[in-house]
């Protein structure tokens, strides 16, 4: 009973897996943008890039930090030099100590200001062992302070800045690596279909050429046709034989490809439908431009790159002059023999302080900030000739696309045409009225039109798949493609 359970329900799950499912384009699209080897790369590296910056956003919070040495013991013999009657003498006593202390602060960095204030406590204990034990303390239970770096360069500033704008670039650079998924795929999809359409046609071939054969060889028999039209039917089917095995090894490899890209497993069957054509797409050359400049990530990368130059030219010309620190802190602190004494009446304590710094020999820095002015300028027309280049293949995928739409119209009436001809063709035939050349000739037409729709149709999502790339915008339902 337990084998037989077993053999059903590996019969059921075989049944399962082997339906065939009918997949649209849509559905392929879907289906890789979910589940195919690129898809989870894409993914891995966006979310890497969306947890550095949440790594990034994190430092930028409160520093929160508790430290200390307990215990820190120090056993020696010091030198001291003492006054004994108006003379100088040099004396040496051992020393047993131990000096613990703890303490806890809290920083703030101010990106706007570059400034960081600070808050602190601390405490520490003496234990004095050398004669008898002495222990002293000390605290300071809290101190406040700030300090101000003036004419200086803010890094922090700029980072925060270029930071945002990276993880903005990140999230576009996953928007387009889906929708080169799309293109990939729609690109395969097509590729099969061809190779399925090549593969029908040639089991259809060989069934008009073994009747074209069987007839030529009963008015051969009769003396209606002379040997050599024998003998190119005879061939024409030889050769729609090999062209029918390599039309099956090319649909078997190309079907592998797709479920491959759409990482499906070895053992899931599926078919193809062709989707219907696009409704009519008035798409204008300026609003494709406008629209990339608004969400393609390559726009974005050149704002960094800008940024980025500028930020440069701004450390190189602070470096050169006057600088300063400011450093302000207000708080209490107190002595005492025993711990419960420690906080009683706390004495306030205040610091302050300017430091400055001027550089007597600047010829170095105002090399360096002249050369990061070059650097600067060259970044900008590096960026405008990409730009007017990218910009200039939009216009032009933008017009390939609408040729393709006006070729498919041509390409859909042609196909039609080419099938009404090799019916008219294949009947005239069966009735005596062409020779076995023009049949072939209307066959070979067939064969070609087909070929050249297909393909024509296969061109015309892939230039919609790669504006849609090229802009992040979904032009089918007039919307940004966002995460």
């Amino acid at each position: 009973m337990k084998y037989f359970i077993k053999l059903i329900l590996i019969f059921i799950t075989g049944y399962l897996y082997s339906q065939e499912k009918i997949l649209t384009l849509s559905d392929c699209i879907a289906i890789g943008k979910a589940n195919s080897p690129s898809a989870k790369i894409a993914k891995s590296e966006f979310e890497s890039s969306r947890l550095g910056y949440e790594s990034f956003r994190t430092d930028l919070g409160p520093k929160i930090s508790f430290g200390g040495q307990v215990p820190n013991l120090t056993r020696s013999i010091r030198e001291f030099d003492i006054s004994v009657d108006d003379t100088l003498k040099t004396i040496f006593i051992p020393q047993n100590q131990s000096n613990s202390n703890v303490g806890i602060s809290v920083s703030q960095s101010i990106p706007y200001t570059g400034g960081s204030i600070f808050t602190s406590s601390s405490i520490t204990r003496q234990d004095d062992f050398s004669n008898e034990h002495i222990v002293s303390w000390q605290a300071t239970p809290f101190t406040l302070g700030y300090s101000q770096p003036l004419f200086k360069f803010n890094n922090l500033k700029w980072t925060k800045t270029i930071e945002h704008k990276k993880l903005k670039l990140a999230e576009q650079q996953y928007l387009e690596d889906m929708e080169d998924i799309a293109t990939d795929i729609t690109n395969l999809f097509f590729t099969l279909y061809i190779s399925k359409i090549q593969l029908d046609n040639a089991i259809f071939n060989i069934g008009v050429n073994d009747t074209i054969l069987a007839i030529s060889k009963g008015r051969y028999t009769v003396g209606k046709i002379a040997e050599n039209d024998l003998l190119r039917s005879e061939l024409a089917f030889m050769n729609s034989q090999n062209t029918l095995e390599r039309n099956r090894l090319n649909y078997q490899r190309n079907y592998e490809a797709l479920k491959l890209a759409l990482g499906m497993y070895q053992n899931e069957q599926f078919q193809i439908i062709l989707p219907d054509k696009l409704a009519e797409l008035n798409i204008d050359p300026d609003f494709v431009i406008r629209q990339a400049r608004e969400n393609r990530s390559q726009y974005l990368s050149f704002d960094i790159q800008e940024i980025t130059a500028e930020k440069n030219v701004d450390e190189a010309r602070k470096n050169r002059w006057f600088s300063a620190d400011i450093y302000a802190s207000v708080g209490f602190n107190q002595t005492a023999d025993n711990f419960d004494d420690l906080y009683k009446d706390p004495l306030k304590t205040e610091s302050f302080s300017l430091g400055f710094e001027f550089p007597l020999t600047q010829k170095s820095k105002k090399l360096s900030y002249m050369k990061t002015l070059q650097d600067q300028e060259k970044t900008r027309q590096s960026i405008f000739k990409t730009q007017t280049t990218f910009e200039q293949q939009l216009e032009y995928q933008v017009k390939e696309f609408q040729l393709l739409t006006q070729q498919l119209v041509i390409a859909s009436r042609s196909d039609t045409i080419a099938i009404l001809q090799f019916k008219v063709a294949k009947e005239r035939y069966l009735i005596g009225k062409i020779d076995i050349s023009s049949l072939f000739f209307a066959q070979n037409d067939l064969d070609n039109t087909h070929r050249q729709y297909y393909q024509t149709l296969k061109d015309y999502w892939v230039a919609y798949y790669r504006l849609r790339k090229m802009t992040l915008y979904d032009f089918e339902n007039g919307k940004k493609i966002t995460l």
